[in-house]
């Protein structure tokens, strides 16, 4: 029965997977996941991963991690990268030159701030001459570095000034070994309002994340031809998107394995590396390399405005042929690629099956011997057991004897305190009668007290009314000399100077009239209205140097709350980010912190259905003012 029981909970799971693996992609949760975060894959030659993990925490909470690839996709013997590169900040991700000969990473600063840095990679995997890339700035962040396919533009993601939302991918030119081109911001067929991040090149393809062009919830994976003016942003869909975060593609450039990071409610932890198996490897097109191998990705995707080149018929019948011819092919290595797969997944299943079945057999083993000693349990506990009956009877008896002389002492006590209480109730009535007598005495010496002072009181009321008829006297007098005598002319009058406010009062009182602003759900960009608000702020900043400005953010209560947490961050950061960008004010006098939803100012708790005005009412950010 077990046996059968194991054979169809085999079944059950490879049917499950066959059902999360539909489509174009075939995907696995890979098994270095666990509780902490895991993201950042980047392949290093054909066998080895690198990502980013928090699992030992011996220098910054994130840190790299490296393992070889087995044919199942899974990263095996992980081992933590040396202390050389690992530093006490995060180290989030990273690409590798084709040649493998040097590598760009991201590492968070101090200031939780992203910056782009690059190495040197021995052939024996060492890493050397680490170096921060030259146009790093403080206050902005720029990381999730990607290459060309000639390795001679670098792309990553940024909110520097020219940023349309919050993060967008920009490029820039690798001109030497340590000169750089001026960064360019992609278009707006890329870029949104929203945040644009983890941008990944695979021939002419751009993969990259994006939370503003709508897509599944949260953070969507989106594909664009570079090489084609014509393409747009297209979400690659299920099963690779869901509706948490999916971000952090990548894929090997020779065959079609490739791993991503989603927030998914099924995985093991917040942040899950999956594995994928892509069926529809295109074969590319002569051309298009051809294009992208000349023009080296400057410019390629068109802006308004610009002029788009005429394609002949001629080329056009030449595309097209090419194009069916290569979907037919293509068709044939998906079906392929399909069987194979299933023939790994039924091979893998079997040996499940039969490690199952091992098990089973050993499981029955252990029963056995442990039924035996269980046996010998039972016998061993009963005769403990009326072992135990024999000397619970001898101290019950031991228990009763000495019950009984308790009870005899407790007989005398009660006599003997009986007759103390009956002193004491004598002794009692004794004190209350000497007391009331006292209390007459006491009562009679008051009572001629009383008289005494009510004669003096009566006594006082007759000088007073003499007193009183005195003075009246005597104020009768001088009122007749008053008003006879004339009044002197009055000289100058000195005026009562009227208090002025301070600049600080008046600084503080523009500040606390400022208006708490509204974000989009799930946005963290500035908009129009936001900017109206945010431009006052500055203007009474430049008026009063003394002020320091703490702009607090909120959420409301959906979306999970480590996503409200960050979510709110990076409105307050988008805001002190917009007055640093217009005004020459520092960090220093603009600080920003994000309390997602653990302030709600109503009812709109997880599970409490609420309208749209109710939740925004929960989305302000506030601004605050402290003396410098």
């Amino acid at each position: 029965m077990k046996k059968v029981i194991i054979f169809l909970m085999i079944v059950l799971s490879y049917q499950y997977i066959t059902s999360q693996n539909n489509g174009n992609y075939f995907i696995k949760n890979a098994n270095v996941n666990d509780s902490n975060a895991n993201f950042g894959t980047a392949f290093y030659g054909g066998d080895i991963a690198f990502y980013a993990s928090s699992r030992s925490k011996s220098g910054g909470d994130l840190e790299f991690h490296y393992g070889f690839i087995d044919e199942y996709g899974d990263i095996i013997d992980s081992k933590v990268l040396g202390r050389k590169v690992n530093s006490k900040y995060d180290e989030v991700d990273m690409v590798f030159s084709r040649n493998y000969k040097t590598v760009y990473f991201t590492r968070r600063s101090d200031g939780g701030h992203m910056e782009l840095f690059k190495a040197k990679v021995s052939k024996a995997g060492a890493w050397s001459k680490i170096t921060r890339l030259p146009f790093n700035r403080s206050n902005i962040s720029i990381g999730h570095p990607a290459l060309s396919n000639s390795d001679k533009v670098l792309y990553f993601s940024s909110d520097m000034p020219g940023s349309k939302g919050g993060f967008d991918i920009f490029k820039v030119r690798i001109l030497s070994e340590n000169t750089y081109g001026k960064p360019k911001r992609l278009g707006s067929k890329v870029n949104t309002e929203g945040n644009e991040t983890t941008p990944f090149i695979l021939g002419s393809t751009l993969y990259f994340s994006s939370d503003g062009r709508g897509g599944l919830g949260g953070l969507d994976i989106f594909l664009i031809n570079l090489a084609n003016e014509y393409s747009t942003a297209k979400n690659i869909g299920k099963p690779i998107n869901s509706a948490q975060d999916d971000y952090g593609y990548v894929q090997s450039r020779s065959i079609g394995l490739g791993y991503f990071t989603s927030s998914r409610t099924s995985g093991k932890g917040g942040d899950d590396i999956y594995s994928f198996q892509k069926l529809d490897d295109e074969i590319p097109d002569a051309a298009q390399n051809d294009v992208v191998a000349k023009t080296d990705e400057v410019t390629i995707i068109p802006e308004k405005g610009e002029i788009k080149p005429v394609i002949s018929k001629k080329e056009e019948n030449t595309k097209r042929a090419r194009a069916l011819k290569a979907e037919r092919i293509n068709k044939k290595r998906r079906e392929k690629k399909k069987r194979e797969l299933e023939e790994t997944a039924k091979k893998k299943a079997a040996e499940e099956k039969a490690i199952a079945a091992k098990k089973v057999i050993a499981a029955k083993k252990a029963a056995e011997e442990k039924a035996v000693a269980a046996k010998k349990v039972i016998a061993d506990k009963k005769a403990a057991e009326e072992k135990a009956v024999a000397a619970k009877k001898v101290i019950a008896d031991k228990k009763a004897a000495e019950e009984k002389a308790v009870a005899a002492k407790k007989v005398i006590a009660d006599k003997k305190a009986a007759e103390e209480k009956a002193v004491a109730a004598k002794k009692v009535i004794a004190d209350k009668k000497a007391a009331e007598e006292k209390a007459i005495a006491a009562k009679k010496v008051i009572a001629a007290k009383k008289a005494a002072e009510e004669k003096a009181v009566a006594a006082k009321k007759v000088i007073a009314a003499k007193k009183a008829a005195e003075e009246k006297a005597v104020a009768v007098v001088e009122k007749t000399i008053v008003e006879e005598t004339p009044k002197p002319k009055q000289k100058n009058v000195l005026k009562k100077k009227p208090r002025y406010i301070t600049a600080y009062e008046l600084c503080q009182f523009q500040f606390d009239n400022l208006n708490s602003v509204y974000f989009d759900f799930k946005k963290s960009y500035v908009n129009a209205k936001i900017a109206n608000e945010v431009d006052k702020l500055i203007r009474i900043m430049k008026r009063c140097p003394n002020i320091v400005a703490i702009v607090s953010s909120h959420t409301d209560s959906r979306s999970s709350a480590a996503f409200n947490i960050k979510l709110s961050q990076r409105r307050s950061d988008a805001i002190v980010n917009y007055i640093l960008r217009n005004s020459n004010l520092t960090t220093r006098r603009v600080k920003s912190v994000g309390y997602g939803e653990t302030k709600l100012r109503n009812k709109c708790t997880d599970g409490v259905w609420c309208s749209e005005a109710e939740h925004k009412v929960n989305r302000r950010t506030q601004f605050e003012s402290r003396n410098y």
